[in-house]
């Protein structure tokens, strides 16, 4: 009784900050917007690993490419060694300097040594992409709160006109209290200076 008289004499109260703002029309707006800006951030993203694979499929194909002429060189080498023909020494005259592998081979290695480069550094840029849109200091996270400030804004402004009009000393969100009595809920009454529907609302 006595925290019940305490509570009308100094008039405390709380509202539900998040039913109010998920009612609010220009949420819905807002996801809207949200919503859009996050499709075409998706969209590069998806553009950049789709580049990335391309660098991978090259990577491969270029790999698979050079084993197999490796492959080749050792064989042909081991037969005309076994058979005793010319075709070895003719291979290593072929070859840069004269030993080693063929030139053509040399090639594809540098090739190949180029692509795990041009990989490695567009895979630096493509967790760097999704760090700078999707991270916690991300672009998206950013914009939401930009976005939500406008909404919080309003929902202050309505709430500090609905305590100056009833004279509430303090109003408290809902979401800090463990227990609240719902005679000093002043959520509906926020609402209605928001012009949100409250059908259903206390």
């Amino acid at each position: 009784m006595a925290a019940n008289l305490t509570a009308q004499q100094i008039k405390l109260g709380f509202v539900e900050q998040d039913k109010i703002i998920e009612k609010l029309p220009a949420r819905a707006e807002l996801q809207k917007v949200l919503d859009q800006e996050t499709a075409l951030w998706d969209k590069k993203f998806q553009d950049k690993q789709q580049e990335l694979k391309i660098f991978l499929d090259s990577l491969k194909a270029a790999t698979d490419t050079l084993t197999a002429a490796r492959t080749e060189l050792i064989k042909a080498d081991s037969l005309a060694r076994t058979v005793g023909s010319k075709t070895g020494e003719e291979a290593r005259k072929n070859t840069a300097g004269g030993e080693g592998e063929p030139r053509d081979t040399l090639k594809l290695a540098a090739a190949v040594s180029r692509l795990e480069t041009s990989l490695e550094k567009k895979k630096k840029e493509v967790v760097a992409f999704y760090h700078e849109i999707y991270g916690n200091t991300g672009v998206l996270k950013r914009r939401n709160a930009e976005l939500t400030q406008s909404i919080l804004e309003r929902v202050d402004l309505s709430l500090s006109e609905v305590c100056e009009s009833l004279q509430m000393l303090m109003v408290f969100d809902s979401s800090i209290l463990l227990y609240v009595d719902q005679d000093n809920n002043y959520t509906k009454q926020v609402m209605e200076a928001l012009h949100i529907e409250t059908e259903g609302a206390r």
